[in-house]
């Protein structure tokens, strides 16, 4: 059997691969003028032929585009601001180091897309949205010839530069927030609605209303959509 004449002759399935590879470069890479009559006037290897074409109908992509439409992907969820997914019961960690990323997509299933070829960077889709590419983690070696702790130095990095950036939006925050006064009737801030605390807000639109109803040579009118 084949199986018997494998064995029997020693065959090795990487080797076969590494050979057929060499056999389609060695043809990519010879002037087509030494193996065919037909051709016996071109010098030019079907590689460079092709480098050389116009190749009017071709078009250029990004490599997370050629991952979306030719890689293989998967549904992965960020959690505590990395991916964790398993490729041929191998797994694989990549930081997410993107805050607005972090803070739009942490628990939402999302395609991870990559090139089986090239583990070392991953992309990551929603729907048809592209949404960012991402280096892999080495998991952290505490002991050993190959201690290796970079992984912990990339999350602190991480963790810091989330702080850093939920701290700028809390005095964003702060900075939008009006202290109003009880005569402060102004539709602007009656406007502001999640903007400000809710009772700043409140006293605000109790205060337009009340002068509205203070004004007699004016009709009252107040939408009730204008006010969300």
């Amino acid at each position: 059997s084949m199986r018997k004449w494998a064995t029997d002759n020693k065959f090795n399935y990487d080797d076969a691969c590494r050979e057929t590879d060499n056999i389609v470069c060695r043809y990519l890479n010879t002037p087509l003028s030494e193996y065919s009559t037909k051709f016996a006037k071109i010098d030019q290897s079907p590689a460079s032929l092709h480098a050389g074409s116009d190749k009017p109908n071709t078009y250029a992509i990004t490599d997370y585009d050629w991952c979306f439409l030719f890689g293989l992907n998967k549904q992965v969820s960020i959690s505590n601001h990395m991916i964790h997914t398993q490729i041929d019961n191998v797994h694989h960690y990549y930081g997410i180091d993107d805050v607005e990323v972090i803070e739009k997509y942490t628990g939402v299933k999302l395609t991870n897309c990559f090139d089986y070829e090239d583990l070392s960077t991953v992309h990551l889709y929603d729907g048809d949205d592209y949404i960012g590419s991402f280096s892999e983690i080495t998991p952290a070696q505490r002991f050993g010839p190959d201690k290796d702790m970079r992984a912990v130095g990339k999350l602190t990095a991480i963790n810091e530069k989330v702080k850093a950036h939920r701290a700028k939006k809390r005095s964003e925050i702060k900075d939008i927030e009006v202290t109003v006064q009880e005569d402060d009737y102004s539709e602007v801030l009656v406007m502001q609605g999640g903007m400000m605390p809710k009772h700043n807000h409140e006293a605000a639109e109790s205060a337009y209303l009340l002068n509205e109803w203070q004004c007699d040579d004016e009709e009252i009118k107040v939408d009730i959509r204008k006010q969300y």
